[in-house]
């Protein structure tokens, strides 16, 4: 289940753990994501992506003694054109011995272009 607040969208991953991803409104389409346990507890995994460096890869597991994020979690931003994008999570995440396995499992959706700067023009006066 997702929630979107503004910019930022929660998603609950397994049943002690969720990730919050904010988008930053920048023609970069730059969106933090942290992968926390307990649910909106402490941030286990912190990442980024944008159109520069659309995917991110867990290199060594993190968790607590209920959830571990396993390496390998991989963060993806995927351009969908008109400025629209998504951010996809693959990989696995234990949760009280339970494996859960995601394959490109949306975390957070933009649909409005990213913010362009004004065009400003000089006049002589």
């Amino acid at each position: 289940m997702s929630t979107t607040t503004g910019n930022s969208q929660t998603t609950s991953l397994s049943p002690n753990s969720n990730c919050l991803a904010v988008g930053s409104g920048d023609a970069n389409m730059t969106t933090l994501v942290k992968f926390m346990a307990p649910p909106n507890g402490i941030a286990w995994y912190t990442t980024s992506v944008s159109t520069g460096n659309p995917t991110t890869t867990l290199a060594t597991s993190v968790g607590n003694g209920v959830v571990t994020f396993l390496a390998g979690l991989a963060v993806t931003l995927t351009q969908l054109g008109d400025g629209a994008y998504n951010v996809t999570v693959s990989g696995q995440i234990k949760d009280n011995n339970s494996l859960y396995n995601y394959a490109g499992q949306v975390i957070y959706m933009s649909t409005a272009a990213p913010v362009t700067p004004p065009v400003v023009e000089q006049v002589s006066v």
